[in-house]
């Protein structure tokens, strides 16, 4: 298992692999989370993916943290982004296919929720009309919205 920090609200990328580090006091938590070897074999194709869509790189430990919460980095799907392609599961068969999926859809909702990072996942997971929802009953995440 290889460990990623995690955190949520404006961040960047260190030069070291899989670290992430707070900037301007900009982190709403801070924590750790393991990831397989699975997941951490997906790494390079993360950052292909991000850099075809234009997502910052210091977002990757973020969506590999995202992927071990989602399949642990197993099976055809391990971004498990049929559902943002084409509103069922199972339709991508493929792993790279679903990584480039995955960071498109994982973009397009940070986009949507203003680069509110918990609102990005908690979208990711229920769908982008979650963040419609919480825009119309408050305009911020809270876990009682979700």
């Amino acid at each position: 298992m290889s460990t990623i920090v995690a955190i949520t609200g404006e961040f960047e990328k260190d030069n070291k692999q899989s670290e992430v580090t707070e900037i301007e006091g900009g982190g709403i938590g801070v924590g750790t989370a393991n990831v397989s070897p699975e997941v951490m074999k997906y790494q390079p194709l993360l950052e292909k993916y991000a850099q075809k869509h234009g997502l910052d790189a210091s977002y990757v430990p973020i969506m590999m943290a995202l992927m071990m919460q989602e399949s642990g980095g197993r099976g055809n799907d391990p971004m498990q982004s049929s559902e943002s392609k084409c509103g069922s599961v199972g339709c991508i068969q493929n792993p790279e296919a679903s990584i480039d999926q995955g960071v498109k859809h994982f973009k397009d909702v940070l986009e949507k929720a203003k680069y509110d990072l918990k609102l990005c996942l908690q979208s990711y997971n229920f769908g982008g009309g979650f963040i419609n929802y919480v825009m119309k009953n408050g305009g911020k995440y809270t876990k009682e919205l979700a």
